[in-house]
């Protein structure tokens, strides 16, 4: 058996004609089949079951998102995560700090986090629907 290989795993799905079209790309890509079916469940079947082949692990999770009508992409981070690695989600203020030596011993409690302003959307040159 060979040995596990770690990465990222990417596909294109196109879907169009008879059905859907997956191509793998990005750094893993090397020795990935193409897949095709008829319908999205058993496609992303066929793309577990190719990156479970070239990865040698047994179970991970993917994302599957989409981009236009008629294009997603199909992603799963397999073996990566390292031990001891906390990953905070979301925005906003850490806990509140613990006071200073010699003050009040009275700590009032920490104001809430501002919101964080919006982004702008940014003009990317093209139209994602057209």
């Amino acid at each position: 058996a060979r040995g596990a290989m770690a990465g990222t795993y990417h596909y294109k799905i196109v879907s169009g004609g008879e059905g859907l079209t997956a191509s793998a790309f990005g750094d893993m890509a090397e020795d990935m089949p193409e897949c095709t079916a008829a319908d999205m469940t058993t496609l992303e079947k066929k793309i577990y079951d190719a990156c479970k082949e070239k990865s040698g692990f047994p179970s991970f999770t993917f994302q599957n998102s989409m981009v236009t009508p008629k294009v997603s992409l199909w992603t799963a981070c397999i073996g990566t995560a390292k031990a001891g690695v906390v990953v905070a989600a979301g925005g906003g203020g850490a806990a509140a700090a613990a006071p200073a030596a010699g003050g009040d011993g009275g700590a009032k409690p920490a104001a809430a986090p501002e919101p964080e302003p919006e982004e702008e959307e940014e003009e990317m040159g093209f139209d994602l629907f057209d």
